[in-house]
């Protein structure tokens, strides 16, 4: 879990004009880790300022050039003389990522919680114990803090911490799916801003109440580019958008759909727990609608083709077994078996999902036409349904 250890922003310009750079610079190291005022940033700029001109007097009594360098170094030694214990506790946790867990966020928002010294020196104390244990491979440093933690803070402020986790927690998740859409070019055109605050809101909420609550289309629309949708007719054809060539517009009224389709079942299933949602044939309709003939018929082929294939293979294996293959030329032979399948199962589910004339007559014309190899299977079957060679 990362803590948030970022700049507080810049030191005043009051602050800038009157200090030399060499103070400025190491004021800014500490304020970009350390929460700061304005108050307090001018009272170490002066404490800076003190150290640079000792450094000026020891370098013209000819001191050792390297011995100069230790009154700029930003070290516990130099700092504890001018920080607050709080604010010296944040600095180092501040510039030790080990401490990037559920420590480093309590004393980074100590105000908040109201952190007493005892409870900070606790965590300070727990931090080391930490830092020794990690020598041993088998200790589980995440969960032994959690505990620890959990003895340091009073009930009140368990619950601020565990919401300042889900708040990091949904900055972090939205920050890889706002990486993962700029990747893939998705966020061209869009509000960052407000797109990632309601991205970001939507997390935390499903974090903290345990609950989901509408989710972003801007998340919807990830998801169909890497095929993770819901199941329904719709999603399958936004997974097949290059293969079908689907055109934008077609896209985005398909995830309408899917957005629709996903409201529709939490709607059913508060009004009915127990019962099945059925919504295959009005999701048929609709794609049926959205997609061109050709569209259609290319959906249906490529999402029946693995099923297909698998039928085929296996009455070729079937055939092999009883000795039908020989002199036969297995290529063209399983080529022709996989369209047949392929068809039987386009114009079952067309008859499943319509039932007309047209429908019925198609599916009884393949019932009535299938290969002369099946046949042959069927009888080689009744005649000695003992008689298969077994082959891996």
């Amino acid at each position: 879990m990362a803590c948030p250890f970022l700049s507080f922003g810049q030191s005043s310009d009051a602050l800038i004009k009157k200090y030399p750079a060499a103070v400025l610079n190491r004021l800014y190291e500490v304020n970009s880790k350390v929460k700061l005022n304005d108050q307090r940033q001018l009272a170490i700029a002066n404490y800076f300022r003190q150290q640079d001109s000792l450094a000026g007097l020891n370098k013209e009594k000819k001191e050792a050039i390297g011995n100069l360098s230790t009154y700029y170094a930003n070290n516990s030694a130099n700092l504890s003389k001018v920080l607050t214990f709080a604010e010296l506790m944040e600095y180092n946790f501040a510039i030790d990522p080990a401490n990037s867990g559920m420590l480093g966020l309590m004393v980074y928002n100590r105000e908040k919680m109201k952190l007493t010294t005892e409870q900070l020196r606790a965590a300070q104390e727990l931090s080391q114990t930490i830092l020794q244990k990690r020598a041993d491979r088998t200790f589980n440093a995440e969960k032994f803090e959690s505990e620890q933690v959990s003895k340091i803070l009073d009930k009140d402020q368990k619950t601020i911490l565990e919401d300042l986790i889900f708040k990091i927690q949904a900055e972090e998740r939205t920050g890889l799916n706002w990486q993962k859409l700029r990747k893939l070019g998705l966020t061209n055109g869009l509000d960052s801003a407000r797109t990632v605050e309601e991205c970001v809101n939507y997390e935390y909420k499903k974090l903290s109440s345990g609950q989901a609550p509408d989710y972003p289309m801007v998340l919807y629309k990830l998801d169909s580019y890497l095929k993770r949708l819901p199941r329904s007719q719709f999603s399958a054809a936004l997974n097949l958008r290059s293969e079908i060539q689907l055109e934008q517009s077609q896209a985005d009224s398909l995830l309408s759909y899917v957005v629709k389709l996903e409201k529709a079942k939490t709607v059913f299933k508060t009004k009915y727990p127990f019962a099945d949602f059925e919504s295959l044939e009005q999701e048929t309709s609709t794609l049926k609608k959205i997609l061109a003939p050709k569209q259609y018929l290319s959906f249906q082929r490529l999402k029946f083709t693995d099923r297909a294939r698998q039928l085929s293979s296996n009455n070729v294996r079937k055939a092999e077994g009883y000795g039908l293959l020989k002199g036969v030329d297995a290529e063209k032979l399983s080529a022709e078996l996989f369209e047949y399948e392929l068809n039987v199962l386009i114009a079952y589910e067309n008859a499943q999902l319509n039932n007309n004339q047209e429908n019925a007559l198609e599916k009884r014309r393949l019932r009535e036409n299938k290969p002369n190899l099946y046949s042959k299977i069927d009888d080689a079957a009744n005649t000695n349904p003992t008689k298969q060679t077994f082959r891996f």
